[in-house]
């Protein structure tokens, strides 16, 4: 997070995208799937750092392999522009299994162009609508609503707690979905790559 703050200069830290850079790379080191992706990006696009697009895949499928849809969804799109159309498009069936939107497109569009067998995108359609479903609760309800000024600031701040916390459940759940569709998609794709 800080190596954020630092590359966009947010909450009063001065604009050092190197510093940020930096930061990431030592939180990657730790561990941080979130630090693998922002790593990842800034080599990708060449923020606070020279372009790097191998450095960049390798911090993305860090990230992919931690859980990080995102990251799962860069590789996807990497893949397309490189031409792996069906390694791309198993990257966007993981992802959107794990409740990834513009993964699902993808996947529809695989569809329809003939890429993706009508049991894939239905299977990830389906499993894109149960992570969805897991999403919803009654504290993610009352954020929203605290998030339009329907609330008081009290049940704000509790509601702000709650949705915290499941967010944090929700990643945990996410990254174990992500690791269950690895497995069942085989291995040999990320071995491959």
């Amino acid at each position: 997070m800080l190596g954020g703050y630092y590359c966009e200069g947010l909450y009063g830290f001065p604009v050092n995208q190197s510093k940020g850079v930096e930061l990431f790379q030592r939180a990657s080191e730790l561990g941080s799937a979130d630090a693998h992706y922002n790593l990842a990006d800034s080599y990708f696009f060449g923020k606070g750092i020279e372009v790097d697009k191998k450095k960049a895949i390798h911090h993305y499928q860090m990230a992919a392999m931690m859980g990080d849809n995102d990251a799962r969804y860069m590789l996807a799109c990497v893949e397309f522009n490189d031409g792996n159309i069906e390694r791309a498009i198993k990257h966007c069936i993981i992802s959107a299994k794990c409740g990834h939107d513009e993964s699902l497109t993808r996947v529809k569009k695989g569809f329809i162009a003939g890429d993706v067998t009508k049991e894939d995108f239905e299977i990830a359609l389906r499993c894109h609508k149960a992570s969805l479903d897991e999403t919803k609760s009654k504290q993610r309800d009352r954020a929203k609503a605290a998030l339009q000024g329907d609330v008081t600031k009290e049940d704000f701040e509790k509601a702000l707690r709650c949705h915290k916390a499941f967010v944090d459940e929700t990643k945990s759940k996410q990254r174990d979905r992500a690791k269950a569709a690895l497995r069942s998609q085989g291995s040999r794709c990320l071995k491959s790559l």
